[in-house]
C-alpha cells in the first residue's frame, strides 16, 4: 500500500474509514433509539443543512472544471485547447444542475413521486438554478486564483480524481438506495403523528441490513441508507489533495485541508441525523462510500501521472 497518494498520507483515509466502520457498527445497536432522542423535522440546523450545507460538498465540480481547463487550454493542439473549453463548460453545468437541484422546490411541498420537501428551498427555479451557477462558478473562480497553472499535468490528474470521485459516489449511492429501501426516520414519524395519511402502508423500523428492494415504492422516503448527503461531503476529504498544485503552501496544509474536509463531512453527517432523513448507520456508510470512491479515484489517478512519469525518458547528458 502506498504511503502517499499526492502528498496525503494512506492512513489518514484508513483513520477515517475506521471510524465510520465504528459508526456503522454503533448504529446497528443504537440507531433508533439516536434519532428518537435528537431527530426533528422541525430542527432549523438541519432544515439549512439539507439544502444549502450541501454547497461545500458540490464545490469539487467547481474546482475540476477550472483544473481541467488550466491543463488542457496551452497545450499546443487545437483540439486539447477546445477540449480544455469544452471540459469547463460542461462540468460547470454539472456542477449547476446538482446545486440548483438540491434547492428548488416549495418548502413544505410535495415532490414529483408523491414525498415531501423538507429543508429551506427557493421556490423559483430560475433562482434555484442560478444560484448553483453562481456557488459552481465562483469556487472555479478561485481555484484559478490559487493554484499554480505551470503545473498542468498535476490540475490534470487531480481534477480528474474529483470528478471521478463524485461520479462514483453519485452512482454508488443511487444503486444502493434502490436496493436498500430504507424508511426514514421522519417517515415513520409522519406515521406516528398522522397515520388517516398513510393508512394501509403499515412500514415500522428497519435495521439497514435488512433491505426491502422487493417491496421499495422508489420515493424518497424509503432512501434512507445510505446517505447520499453524507457520501458527497466524504469527498470533501480530497481537499487534502490541493496542496499538491497550489501556488504558495503552508505548514501542515495537506493535513489542514484533509481535517477541514473531515470535519465538514461529520457535521453534514451528523446534521441528517438532526434533520431525521437518517440513521447513524446511514451517514457512517455514506461517509466510508465517500472516503473509500475519494481514495480509489486519488490513487488511479496519481498512478497514471507516475506511470506517464516513469515512462518518459531522463534526456541524456551531452559530455
Amino acid at each position: 500500500m502506498k504511503q502517499k497518494i499526492f502528498g496525503v498520507p494512506t492512513w489518514l483515509f484508513l483513520a477515517f474509514a475506521g471510524l465510520c466502520v465504528i459508526g456503522i457498527l454503533v448504529g446497528s445497536f443504537v440507531d433508533l433509539s439516536l434519532s428518537k432522542a435528537i431527530a426533528s423535522t422541525e430542527n432549523g440546523l438541519g432544515a439549512f443543512v439539507e439544502t444549502f450545507g450541501e454547497t461545500l460538498g458540490f464545490a469539487p465540480f467547481g474546482i475540476a472544471a477550472a483544473m481541467l481547463f488550466l491543463a488542457l487550454w496551452k497545450k499546443e493542439a487545437l483540439w486539447m485547447k477546445i477540449l480544455g473549453w469544452v471540459a469547463l463548460i460542461a462540468v460547470l453545468l454539472v456542477g449547476t444542475y446538482f446545486l440548483g437541484d438540491f434547492v428548488v422546490g416549495k418548502t413544505g411541498g410535495v415532490k414529483s413521486d408523491g414525498s415531501l420537501y423538507f429543508g429551506f428551498r427557493i421556490e423559483n427555479k430560475i433562482l434555484a438554478f442560478g444560484y448553483g451557477f453562481l456557488l459552481t462558478a465562483i469556487f472555479a473562480a478561485i481555484t484559478f486564483f490559487i493554484v499554480d497553472q505551470n503545473k498542468e499535468e498535476e490540475l490534470l490528474r487531480v481534477g480528474l480524481a474529483l470528478l471521478a470521485a463524485m461520479a462514483l459516489q453519485w452512482l454508488l449511492l443511487h444503486f444502493l438506495k434502490r436496493i436498500g429501501g430504507r424508511p426514514r426516520f421522519r417517515f415513520l414519524y409522519l406515521l406516528d403523528s398522522d397515520p388517516g395519511v398513510w393508512e394501509g402502508t403499515h412500514y415500522e423500523f428497519l435495521n439497514w441490513w435488512q433491505f426491502t428492494w422487493y417491496k421499495n415504492p422508489g420515493n424518497d422516503y424509503f432512501k434512507s441508507w445510505p446517505s447520499g448527503h453524507s457520501a458527497t461531503a466524504g469527498v470533501a476529504l480530497l481537499f487534502g489533495l490541493l496542496p499538491h498544485v497550489l501556488k504558495k503552501n503552508f505548514k501542515y496544509d495537506t493535513y489542514i485541508l484533509f481535517g477541514c474536509g473531515a470535519l465538514y463531512g461529520f457535521f453534514v453527517a451528523f446534521s441528517r441525523i438532526l434533520a431525521g432523513a437518517h440513521y447513524l448507520s446511514d451517514v457512517s456508510m455514506g461517509l466510508l462510500i465517500g472516503c473509500l470512491v475519494s481514495y480509489v479515484s486519488a490513487l488511479l489517478a496519481d498512478k497514471l501521472f507516475r506511470k506517464k512519469q516513469e515512462e518518459t525518458p531522463e534526456p541524456a547528458i551531452q559530455e
